[in-house]
């Protein structure tokens, strides 16, 4: 592997690994807020940093006017808003791993979108990856447990918004640079965000009474989204957009690691088997 694409994998890795960590972090806040509340508050922080990053570093207007960026905002803000109704009816893990279904989404959107193939050595990498997910569900678990219906389905439709956003992000990756690219994102997000606030929001006042909330509020807005955006950003401009989802599948490992150690969730043998097929994934399709 050269240098350039090794760098990739592992600044996608620790991308994935922050995310990681914003699944056990939401499930929590999620105890004392609503998620249109909460998923506005935490964009508008980000977004409040970010913009003020972008301004010192002299950032071109005219990149807010971008049109392309304004519909990725719109998709940005659908992928979160699916993914925090979702989990309030999901565990953390459960969350992550349904979330993360996006390996088997991105190759079928990939190829009329952008025209990228996988060779096969890497579609069977996908199909490992996306065998270690299946395991980590618990659908394969006798001993029941599982989401609804309506959590499982907003959790895959965040997954879908968030398939399109990838393929989309990887058109637009070879030329514009990620500060020109991620402030207009955010902008543009959190304001489709606000308006999910108005209508679906509730209780706006009671949370700040929680520490538990602002905390949440406050580690999501820095440690889960500016950061591992740019990580991620980078990582994309010498990964394939189907390559980038495998190696996030990460992201359900750290979600499980840290719920079963921080907030309880049961992580059993059949688990195990799902992360050892997904680190088998990241290591072959990270070739």
């Amino acid at each position: 592997m050269d240098g350039a694409r090794l760098r990739a994998v592992a600044m996608t890795l620790v991308a994935a690994a922050l995310w990681g960590t914003s699944f056990p972090i939401i499930k929590v806040g999620l105890r004392g807020i609503s998620p249109a509340v909460f998923l506005f508050f935490r964009f508008l922080i980000a977004t409040s940093l970010l913009l003020a990053i972008a301004w010192a570093s002299g950032i071109s207007r005219r990149v807010f006017l971008d049109r392309r960026l304004m519909l990725l905002g719109f998709i940005f803000s659908l992928s979160f808003f699916f993914q925090y109704l979702g989990q309030t009816s999901t565990a953390a893990g459960e969350a992550a791993v349904l979330l993360n279904t996006t390996p088997i989404i991105v190759p079928l959107m990939s190829y009329s979108a952008i025209q990228e193939r996988l060779g096969r050595e890497r579609y069977a990498a996908a199909a490992v990856g996306m065998g270690g997910i299946v395991l980590m569900s618990g659908i394969l678990d006798s001993s029941g447990g599982g989401s609804g219906a309506i959590g499982v389905s907003m959790m895959l439709l965040s997954a879908i918004a968030t398939s399109a956003y990838i393929i989309v992000t990887k058109r637009l990756s070879s030329d514009i640079r990620p500060m020109e690219f991620y402030p207009p994102v955010f902008l543009y997000g959190t304001l489709f965000m606000f308006a999910y606030m108005l209508l679906f929001g509730s209780n706006y006042g009671a949370a700040w009474g929680s520490t538990a909330a602002i905390a949440s509020v406050l580690y999501l807005s820095v440690a889960c989204s500016i950061l591992p955006f740019f990580l991620w950003y980078w990582g994309l401009q010498h990964l394939s957009a189907t390559a980038s989802s495998v190696v996030t599948l990460f992201e359900p490992v750290v979600a499980i690691v840290v719920s079963v150690a921080f907030i309880g969730e049961v992580f059993g043998i059949v688990q195990l088997a799902g992360t050892a097929l997904i680190f088998v994934a990241i290591l072959v399709i990270s070739r």
